[in-house]
């Protein structure tokens, strides 16, 4: 296999997990977000989106977690991280009224007393 096609393979691959991941959060339907962000090799900063959310399933109860994507963070100022999330939450389709919890990395961004995204 080419390069080219295996890149389109993995890509494929990748979205059917990440569909299938969402369909399971959708069936728990309440949910928590973790966000860590950190530089790449090229300096570009990424963050990490997992979700976690409790499966209940013939009266077992189980936490699942589960790495979604890697997303390029351009803007990160609270407004801009904020904004990242939403759409990140929009794209996957996952209502945002059923989001209960969340995590960030230290960065005081995510909790500060001025520009706080955890609001």
């Amino acid at each position: 296999m080419s390069p080219q096609i295996q890149n389109e393979f993995i890509e494929i691959l990748e979205n059917k997990v990440r569909l299938i991941i969402i369909a399971r959060v959708q069936e728990a339907k309440y949910y928590s977000m973790i966000f860590d962000s950190t530089p790449n090799t090229s300096r570009k900063y990424q963050t990490s989106q997992v979700v976690r959310h409790v499966m209940i399933e013939n009266q077992e109860i189980r936490v699942e977690e589960s790495f979604i994507d890697f997303i390029e963070t351009k803007n990160k100022t609270a407004e801009g991280i904020s904004d990242m999330i939403v759409s990140k939450l929009k794209t996957n389709e996952l209502d945002i009224m059923n989001y209960r919890g969340q995590a960030y990395d230290n960065a005081s961004t995510m909790a500060g007393c001025h520009t706080n995204v955890q609001q």
